[in-house]
């Protein structure tokens, strides 16, 4: 064996060896910097912020929903579901189609008034935002008879 070179490989394998170790070092440093930074640190606390926010109006906004959002839609017509999304700017109310046959134009446009104004008063009571606010009624097979939003404004398909 050749003591030159076995001492050869083993000095570029410790060459090696501290290569890597400094670009781990490097890249640990690198990472520590970018997330103890006042960027990262604002960021970290819009985040908290929100999701706190988020938190409470979700809270004040479902009891406001049982006192007084569920309560209005069940006087002005015979719904058999009500459903929000998650982030409560949908609300979509099954209606029976024969009850929904049965009404005038006007009255269609009465009951979706009622109910999208209540609803964006709900939303901004609880601290969020009104304009947000869709309201969708569809009969039990899931067709879409009536939608509203600000965006849109009100439509009656059937």
């Amino acid at each position: 064996m050749n003591p030159e070179k076995t001492l050869g490989s083993s000095g570029r394998g410790i060459i090696i060896v501290l290569v890597v170790c400094a670009a781990i070092l490097g890249a640990a440093l690198a990472f520590y910097r970018h997330n103890t930074s006042p960027e990262a640190a604002s960021r970290r606390a819009a985040e908290a912020r929100y999701e706190k926010e988020q938190e409470l109006f979700i809270a004040t906004f479902d009891s406001l929903k049982q006192a007084r959002l569920y309560p209005t839609a069940w006087r002005a017509a015979p719904f058999t579901k009500a459903g929000l999304d998650e982030n409560r700017s949908e609300w979509t109310l099954t209606l029976g189609s024969s009850d929904w046959d049965r009404r005038s134009e006007a009255s269609k446009m009465d009951l979706m008034a009622k109910l999208h104004t209540t609803f964006r008063a709900i939303r901004a009571q609880a601290g969020g935002d009104p304009e947000d606010a869709r309201l969708k009624i569809e009969n039990d097979d899931g067709e879409i008879l009536a939608e509203c939003s600000p965006e849109t404004g009100t439509v009656i398909h059937r």
